[in-house]
């Protein structure tokens, strides 16, 4: 799970249970769920619009699970209830459970834990009939890319009675993500000495992580599973090579010089997909013991070079300064990368190296005890409701599972170089880059320098140069820019990123409104086209390319961490549950992390501690702003 919070009692639940029930003669259906804390869109920034009495009016609540208990209420007609329980770790939930102390309907957690649960005949199947958002059914595709549960479909566990349980068929997709390297160039490029370019360019290889010239600069997960695949990755990275070599798939830019969408381009990309998928995956999960004590070795000597080990505090660390370089999922990294931009005017950049990595997924299950499983289907498909995804992704911060225009909604929110130019972090609650007078978009009066354009509340601006402007229209200091948004994303050296692999739908648009077999439908766009402007699929993106030695590339960031380029996603493999190895990784994980901290980490472990309670409150303190400035955003959006 890449969300792990302090442990809640898993009893609490069930004492309030109890207590509710007791307080009423109204009979209460009672659903219980566990997951990780903070994972959920639920809390007083929390907002979801939804029309909950079908009259074509959305109404605003700020819990999903009391959005939940509402619907199922309205159509069971009885009181509904959910009992919503967290954990701390995978390990900590599997042993609770396990020893049958507790009892829930509902699992969230991460894909291997899945192969444990389902091993161990703590789950059962999940019927797909029941839940048509996700599967989908006989007239429409589910809103679960196609390429997420191949790789579900992928994974298999033995069960108790020596047959086989594949993931895609015990799992609901909840979240996905990937591990990458978040880093600070500018920093690193300072302390070392080096070119920019050159460290944009070293980032995309996993083996420089050991390169003595970044000796001190990189925080690396205190997690076994995680920093395993990493040491994985360096061990046998010439085989890697030489395999994607013999793919036609080595270079993730030659894919894309020729022009046109991924869809006619389809037969390279399945020919790269079925040359080189099966063989990332088969290298990333060994664990042998003859690999595991060769991985030992490999991160014993990235030990000596990093910086130190951590928990949680990477995606603060970096942002502050105190590393250039952190092992980060990609979740982490696009938070880090966010605040960084619009608290810190830090650019921070994320990269999965060529060579590829891991992709993560954190999952509902059934549990074989619920007690109440046509609700807990219920729930399942109320989740993936592209409403209720599009909410819980937008306050969780990572990706969610599911497609369709609410998810990307969100993306384009917080990720559209468009919104980049029209809306300004404010951190010093002043606004010194307007010209000497311009109209208040507030307001619609003359404001000078005199009178700060900001909000007190929301910490935001709307940059008095694009009064006017919106997603389809761009103007520029009162005249619409010639050529468009279009023209000004040519003139200031954006990018278009390709998203069909993720939202488009395998046989129906759906969420967009358009079904390609229906000869009597009128699109809203153009599919094809070659503009984010009447392209759903496309995304405009201010992400910075670099040249490097003959290479052109992206250096990524917060859009890349999110939804990683179509190229890299034939690279990702998930690791699957180690199975009777578990207790050698383990032992090699403790042999790793017995040794002394690094020299570079004991240099600078008192300063962590110092800036450790800052980092809290201020985290705490801009977790809320930013929130609260994406609801500003759509606020002033809507009014254009």
């Amino acid at each position: 799970m890449k969300k792990l919070k302090p442990l809640l009692g898993l009893s609490m639940g069930l004492m309030c249970a109890s207590a509710l029930s007791g307080c009423s003669s109204e009979p209460v259906v009672t659903l219980h769920v566990l997951n990780a804390e903070d994972y959920i869109c639920e809390g007083k920034d929390a907002e979801i619009y939804y029309d909950l009495d079908g009259d074509g009016e959305d109404e605003v609540y700020n819990s999903v699970l009391t959005l939940f208990e509402l619907v199922e209420g309205k159509k069971l007609g009885k009181k509904v209830k959910v009992i919503y329980d967290c954990y701390d770790t995978n390990e900590t939930m599997l042993s609770s459970l396990k020893t049958g102390k507790s009892h829930y309907d509902l699992v969230c957690c991460s894909d291997y834990t899945v192969q444990k649960m389902a091993s161990s005949g703590l789950l059962q199947p999940i019927p797909k009939e029941s839940v048509a958002n996700y599967y989908g059914d006989e007239e429409t595709a589910g809103y679960a890319p196609s390429f997420l549960r191949e790789k579900m479909q992928g994974i298999e566990a033995p069960l108790p009675d020596g047959t086989k349980a594949i993931l895609d068929d015990y799992t609901v997709g909840y979240m996905w993500g990937t591990l990458g390297i978040v880093y600070n160039s500018a920093k690193i490029a300072k302390d070392k000495g080096l070119d920019e370019a050159r460290v944009h360019s070293d980032m995309r290889e996993w083996a420089n992580c050991w390169d003595p010239v970044y000796y001190g600069e990189m925080s690396v997960k205190d997690s076994m599973r995680d920093t395993y695949s990493m040491g994985i990755m360096k061990l046998f990275d010439q085989e890697i090579r030489d395999k994607l070599k013999a793919s036609g798939f080595f270079d993730e830019d030659l894919f894309l010089k020729q022009e046109g969408t991924l869809e006619e381009n389809y037969d390279a990309y399945l020919k790269a997909v079925e040359g080189y998928g099966p063989t990332i995956t088969e290298i990333f999960n060994r664990c042998d013991k003859e690999t595991v004590k060769e991985v030992e070795k490999v991160l014993l000597s990235l030990k000596e070079n990093v910086f130190g080990f951590e928990v949680d505090s990477g995606k603060e660390d970096i942002q502050k300064g105190l590393v250039g370089m952190n092992l980060a999922w990609s979740g982490d990294a696009t938070y880090a990368i966010t605040h960084a931009r619009n608290q810190w005017n830090t650019t921070l950049n994320y990269s999965i190296p060529k060579t590829g990595g891991n992709i993560w997924f954190d999952s509902w299950t059934l549990t074989r005890e619920a007690k109440q499983p046509e609700m807990a289907l219920d729930f399942l498909n109320f989740f993936c409701d592209p409403v209720i995804a599009a909410a819980n992704q937008d306050y969780v911060g990572y990706t969610s599972f599911i497609a369709g225009e609410n998810c990307r909604d969100v993306l384009i929110e917080t990720h559209d170089a468009r919104m980049h130019a029209m809306f300004e972090w404010d951190k010093k609650e002043e606004w010194y880059r307007y010209p000497e007078t311009y109209i208040d978009p507030e307001t619609g009066e003359e404001a000078t320098k005199e009178e700060p354009a900001y909000s007190e509340d929301y910490g935001y601006v709307y940059d008095p140069h694009f009064v006017g402007s919106d997603l389809d229209v761009c103007v520029y200091d009162g005249v619409e820019y010639e050529g468009g948004w279009d023209q000004y994303a040519e003139d200031h050296g954006w990018n278009v990123v390709n998203l069909e692999y993720f939202f488009k739908m395998d046989d129906v648009y759906e969420g967009f409104g358009i079904n390609p077999d229906d000869e009597e439908a009128e699109p809203s766009v153009d599919f094809y086209g070659e503009s984010p402007l009447d392209n759903p699929y496309l995304v405009f993106s201010d992400e910075k390319v670099v040249e490097y030695q003959g290479e052109s590339f992206v250096a990524g960031g917060a859009l890349y961490a999110q939804y990683p380029p179509q190229t890299i996603v034939p690279k990702l493999a998930i690791m699957r549950d180690y199975g009777p190895d578990n207790s050698n990784v383990l032992t090699m994980w403790e042999n790793v992390k017995s040794n002394n901290l690094p020299i570079a980490g004991v240099v600078v472990f008192g300063i962590i501690l110092v800036a450790a309670a800052g980092l809290v409150v201020a985290g705490l303190i801009t977790k809320r702003r930013y929130h609260v400035i994406k609801v500003a955003r759509r606020k002033e959006t809507a009014r254009k």
